[in-house]
């Protein structure tokens, strides 16, 4: 069966579209590409896809791969000898419970949907040896985005494999080296954790993650909690011994050469806006995105504004 695409129509595959962030770049994408509608079931597929201007359908678990390469076969034979000029990878699980206590066969899982480098990140604690995780298991050119301690990873990549990073994005982070007022800080919730009160960390570091007005939100506050619950004491801690001993990379923007998104809540209180504008002014092809009445964690807080500034930045930059 083929697929009835004209000839000046972009054609982009996004995993995962069937709901959450990836249905909301399927969507945002369908303004000007044909979108492959990617999911495990054929039903959401096709309801995504009765949506959408123009759209077809990619069935498959993505972690079965001899049915993964059953459906590119299929799909390739469909396009005609067209190729992509999108792909999406938003599919996702995830695993209940501390990261310290999931098996290896759910881990094995995690890590070929949602790609190795994530869960890995957890069990480091420097940002090299997080950025070395990356590299081994990346392609050999890839965008990389990175928000909060992501982008402090996302700077130490470019830094050490500046031609292998195609596209660079700096989500709510900063170029600086922690001040010893940042290190006491960490240290002190540090200690919370180690005297058994893991829980009471989040709680107390809310204020700073989200705009003020939305502090009180369950539904948001939850999700937050449940992210810091899952990853652990741990893997808490390793986090924030690496965040401590990052470097001050300032001196390596003006040498990065990748399009590069530099986004942040306008009322971010961990990175600062005037953070976000000292590293566009340093990085030469940087653009410079503020998302109003949001805080640290712009993509949980304004998902449809992050998305779309992502979107563009992977299509356009």
């Amino acid at each position: 069966m083929s697929i009835d695409i004209a000839a000046d129509t972009k054609i982009a595959l996004v995993t995962g579209a069937s709901r959450g962030i990836g249905l909301a770049v399927a969507k945002d994408l369908s303004r000007d590409h044909h979108v492959i509608v990617g999911a495990t079931s054929a039903e959401s597929a096709e309801k995504v896809a009765s949506q959408l201007p123009s759209a077809s359908v990619f069935v498959a678990d993505l972690g079965d791969v001899d049915a993964v390469n059953a459906e590119v076969e299929k799909l390739l034979e469909a396009l005609g000898g067209r190729g992509l000029d999108v792909l999406v990878h938003s599919a996702g699980v995830y695993v209940d419970g501390d990261v310290a206590e999931v098996s290896r066969a759910d881990w094995s899982r995690i890590m070929d949907i949602n790609v190795v480098a994530v869960a890995d990140l957890t069990r480091h604690d420097s940002i090299a040896a997080m950025a070395d995780a990356v590299l081994e298991s990346a392609p050999q050119r890839f965008a990389v985005a990175g928000l909060s301690m992501g982008g402090y990873v996302a700077l130490e990549i470019a830094r050490r494999a500046p031609d292998r990073v195609a596209k660079l994005a700096l989500l709510d982070t900063n170029a600086r080296a922690d001040t010893d007022e940042q290190r006491r800080r960490r240290r002190g919730l540090m200690a919370l954790a180690n005297q058994g009160e893991f829980r009471g960390v989040t709680p107390r570091l809310l204020p700073m993650l989200i705009h003020p007005s939305r502090t009180e939100e369950e539904a948001l506050t939850g999700i937050v909690t449940g992210m810091a619950e899952r990853v652990g004491k741990d893997a808490f801690l390793r986090q924030q011994t690496a965040i401590m001993g990052r470097p001050d990379s300032r001196g390596d923007l003006p040498g990065i050469s990748s399009p590069t998104l530099v986004l942040c809540g306008r009322q971010d209180a961990l990175s600062t806006l005037e953070m976000h504008v000292e590293m566009a002014d340093l990085i030469p092809r940087a653009r410079l995105a503020v998302i109003e009445e949001c805080g640290h964690l712009a993509t949980l807080e304004r998902p449809f504004a992050a998305t779309a500034l992502m979107r563009d930045w992977l299509v356009y930059s």
